[in-house]
């Protein structure tokens, strides 16, 4: 079943979100190939979501030292970050 990691972001300007999101544009694709999906969606100036889904929760924890690797080299930029995860329920691509 696939597995869903999901952070809710606040950072500390506009500007720096701004850095954030291109950033995670050009590099999270070769960061995390094995996700099925990446999801980088601006809620406001300064906050924004971020979801990675894998083909499973073993997987999503291979993961995890290039996802800490990206939240260490964006501290600088965030307020703070809130990680939720869990099994995907539904996953429906069109």
């Amino acid at each position: 079943m696939s597995y869903c990691r999901t952070t809710l972001v606040e950072f500390n300007s506009e500007k720096l979100a701004d850095e954030a999101s291109a950033d995670y544009s050009k590099n999270a694709p070769s960061e995390f190939p094995e996700a099925e999906i990446l999801i980088f969606t601006r809620t406001g100036p300064t906050s924004a979501i971020v979801a990675s889904v894998y083909p499973n929760e073993n997987i999503s924890k291979k993961a995890t030292a290039a996802r800490n690797a990206r939240m260490d080299k964006a501290a600088h930029r965030r307020k703070s970050a809130e990680m939720h995860q869990g099994e995907v329920i539904l996953k429906l691509v069109r």
